[in-house]
């Protein structure tokens, strides 16, 4: 969803934005072993992907 909403805006920086608010650190080697890079709790992840939902809608509303 954070790419179909970045290629219809035509720019990463509301998706990015939307993203940074779940997951706070990047993956990779250095996040081994942490379980902080990311948030835990199940109502930001749904407000998220609502709020992905609701503006891929209203992109795509006159198509």
């Amino acid at each position: 969803m954070f790419r179909l909403l970045a290629g219809l805006d035509g720019s990463p920086a509301r998706a990015d934005s939307i993203a940074n608010g779940i997951v706070y650190q990047p993956f990779g080697d250095q996040s081994v072993g942490r379980f902080d890079v990311w948030s835990h709790d199940p109502r930001k992840w749904d407000a998220a992907r609502i709020e992905l939902g609701e503006l891929i809608e209203k992109a795509t509303a006159g198509q």
